[in-house]
């Protein structure tokens, strides 16, 4: 079992990024001053550094770079890949099918970096292959990737899922010097491939998100922390998955009685479960027709008509009704406006 890891300190991780920008022949003062970090950060071994200065300065090398492998690579991967990856594999109704999604994205957009998913039986793993470990030879990638994409996995199915193994080619002990110290302390030195592994029956997960949540998530606001799923798949995120499901096959919303009865519980013990999550079965079904109409209207360029049809309103004026409380605004001015 793996021991709860210390306090975190991303000091170590900031040095084999910057890696990179020193390759690039970007002066790296200017970019630490532009991210908030004290330059002693680079020859002090007792600097430390916490998530939200970490968050910074991997937003600010990708930014002053262009680069979302930090000039890492042979070929920048340019900003916005990622969250281009992610919006098109919204539309995946299970992990593994979102987890194939990107593989073959990552596969399309560069040659420097392979993401590699397989399944034996039980047991499912994904691997990173790096082409050129001259341009990262600290393998700064490969561990930032695993952690990123672990927890991107976890936040769109809306649980944290749990690994039964990590494995890092390099030979050095675990530690928390590692960002993957943070997947497992227990990680394995000296393997043959870069890799996460974890039980094959969470591939079936749903992908929960909606399109609006993706982009608040992604938010370049530096002030905000991630925010990460528990590590129980809670009831909300079970009917949220029902919900998004039925409209995603545009069927009429099932009422808390249907929803109850495909989740093997009772109408009044899902009521309760969700009062305990501080929600309530119409509040999660408003907040899921919101979050489409917003996707289907702006990004769709679908009409009001045909929203309120999908969304399983009796007629567009009802769903017109609906979508000012929610918004403040009419969806055809919504629309009209460009507002996002």
């Amino acid at each position: 079992m793996a021991t709860r890891p210390p306090s975190p300190d991303y000091s170590s991780a900031a040095r084999r990024l910057l890696y990179g920008a020193t390759s690039r022949k970007l002066p790296l003062e200017p970019l630490l001053a532009k991210a908030g970090v004290d330059p002693a950060i680079l020859d002090d071994p007792h600097q430390r550094l916490r998530g939200q200065q970490y968050l910074r300065l991997l937003r600010t090398v990708n930014t002053e770079l262009g680069d979302e492998f930090f000039g890492l690579s042979r070929r920048p991967s340019k900003r916005g890949t990622f969250s281009m990856m992610a919006k098109t594999g919204l539309h995946c109704e299970t992990l593994k099918a979102f987890i194939e999604h990107c593989c073959e994205f990552y596969r399309l957009t560069t040659d420097d970096l392979e993401f590699v998913f397989s399944q034996e039986g039980d047991v499912a793993t994904l691997s990173l292959r790096q082409s050129e470990l001259e341009f990262d030879p600290d393998q700064f990638l490969a561990e930032y990737w695993l952690l990123h994409l672990h927890r991107m996995f976890s936040w769109m199915t809306g649980f944290m899922i749990p690994l039964l193994a990590v494995n890092f080619t390099s030979g050095e002990e675990p530690g928390p010097h590692r960002l993957i110290y943070y997947l497992r302390s227990d990680w394995q030195p000296g393997q043959a491939a870069n890799s996460f592994v974890f039980h094959a029956k969470y591939l079936s997960l749903p992908v929960v998100k909606t399109l609006p949540e993706l982009k608040e998530h992604m938010s370049p606001d530096v002030d905000r922390a991630p925010i990460w799923p528990d590590d129980v798949l809670t009831w909300s995120s079970r009917v949220k998955a029902r919900l998004k499901l039925t409209f995603d096959n545009r069927q009429p919303p099932e009422d808390i009685n249907q929803v109850a009865g495909s989740l093997c519980t009772t109408s009044r013990s899902l009521r309760r479960h969700l009062r305990d999550e501080g929600t309530t079965y119409q509040q999660l079904l408003d907040e899921m027709r919101r979050d489409l109409a917003i996707e289907k209207l702006h990004f769709q360029h679908l009409s009001v008509t045909d929203v309120a049809e999908q969304l399983g309103f009796s007629e567009p004026r009802s769903f017109s009704r609906a979508f000012k409380q929610w918004t403040g605004t009419s969806p055809r001015r919504y629309q009209a406006d460009g507002t996002a």
